[in-house]
């Protein structure tokens, strides 16, 4: 048999129940808080760590720098930019590599252009004479940024402790001043104070200090010009000096006028031997002219000659020519005649052949005597003159007709015709 369920009891159940919920959700929720806050707070501290370990160097354009660590330098030289590094272990060093100027001279720095040095005096020194000289000098220079590391290392110039000019003090003076001693105590001071012997004087020194075989730059010094501005002298001096500069420029100025007056007379000189040289040229000019005409001519005159020569002689050849065809046509011609000739005379030969063939007969002989009887009395008709005593016609034409007879009938023949 079930007992009965007491429903109070049900309910406290029911109530601790969901008052233990209730709890754990609350602990839950106070756990969420508590852990984002660690994460937070641990994020902060790891921040603070790190901007309080780590440092941000930034190097500018016209710089470079050098990094140096626990390790020592390192051995290149930075470019331009920014870098971050740690700050308990390294550091970066930056250097301008801009031009500066270094002075030496007594002008105050208000007065005069800004640079290091400016408070030091001018450089005294002693000329060759044994003047005091108060050279006033500034020098241009800049680092070599191939030489900066050994530059860094050697004159510690980052320390903080370390003088700020150290570089100029210890570097850049001690230099210039051994090189413009070794220059200027070989001039006197009269010729190194000013004109051509401060110039010399400068352009010396300035090749030495800007020299690759130098000090300065074996030392990472690049110097890119030197300048005296002014040299002092002992006021008695300087105004000695003074007046033999002005005895010099008048003395100058007498050797100027005298070369002017001679350069005068060169240029006159000059001109009457242009004019001269002018004349000569235009009397070669024209002979030249001439000659180049007279062979004008004369060549003109050959071609002419020539000229007519070769007509001449194209006629006579031309009347050779026709000579020639001349003789040939009447060489034709008289060949021609004579074959014409022949012709008619071996013709009249073969009549003749002919002729006697048919007087050789007793017909032949009596046509023959009947011929010349007829031909003989045509002669003797016209004939007057006179006869030989005891002759007439009648007895001249019998004894010629018995002449005649007597050799018809004899028996040799006439000679016979031979053609050719």
């Amino acid at each position: 048999m079930k007992k009965p369920i007491n429903k109070s009891k049900q309910n406290d159940f029911r109530r601790n129940q969901v008052n233990k919920n209730s709890l754990g959700e609350r602990k839950m929720n106070q756990d969420v808080p508590i852990k984002s806050l660690f994460v937070i707070g641990l994020i902060i501290v790891l921040l603070l760590s790190a901007t309080f370990i780590v440092n941000i160097k930034t190097v500018s354009g016209s710089e470079v720098g050098v990094k140096e660590t626990w390790q020592g330098v390192a051995t290149d030289p930075l470019p331009a930019g920014t870098y971050i590094v740690n700050r308990f272990t390294t550091n970066i060093y930056r250097y301008d590599m801009t031009s500066r100027v270094f002075v030496m001279n007594d002008t105050p720095p208000t007065q005069g252009e800004v640079g290091h040095g400016r408070d030091y005096d001018a450089y005294l020194v002693q000329s060759q004479d044994q003047q005091d000289m108060h050279i006033n000098l500034s020098v241009r220079w800049r680092f070599d940024q191939a030489s900066i590391i050994n530059i860094h290392k050697t004159f510690h110039a980052h320390i903080k402790s370390a003088d700020p000019n150290i570089i100029e003090e210890r570097l850049l003076r001690n230099t210039v001043q051994l090189v413009v001693k070794n220059h200027a105590t070989k001039m006197k001071a009269t010729e190194a104070y000013s004109g051509e012997g401060l110039v010399r004087l400068q352009t010396e020194i300035e090749k030495d200090l800007s020299s690759p075989e130098g000090e300065l730059r074996k030392q990472g010094i690049i110097v890119e010009n030197f300048v005296i501005e002014k040299i002092g002298l002992d006021p008695k001096y300087t105004e000695e000096i003074k007046a033999r500069q002005i005895a010099q420029q008048k003395q100058l100025r007498a050797v100027e006028e005298t070369k002017a007056a001679e350069a005068d007379a060169i240029r006159v000189k000059a001109v009457a031997q242009a004019d001269l040289n002018k004349a000569v040229v235009e009397a070669e000019r024209d002979k030249q002219v001439a000659k180049l005409k007279a062979e004008q001519e004369a060549a003109r005159t050959l071609t002419a000659a020539e000229a007519q020569k070769q007509q001449t002689i194209l006629s006579a050849e031309a009347e050779a020519q026709r000579l020639k065809i001349s003789s040939e046509a009447e060489k034709a011609a008289a060949q021609n005649r004579a074959e014409a000739i022949l012709a008619e005379g071996r013709a009249k030969a073969e009549a003749q052949k002919l002729l006697y063939s048919a007087y050789d007969g007793v017909g032949g002989q009596t046509f023959a005597q009947v011929e010349i009887s007829r031909n003989m009395g045509t002669a003797f008709q016209n004939f007057n003159g006179f006869l030989p005593q005891n002759m007439s016609f009648t007895s001249l034409s019998g004894d010629f007709l018995g002449a005649v007879r007597a050799g018809l009938t004899s028996p040799s023949r006439p000679p016979a015709v031979q053609s050719k």
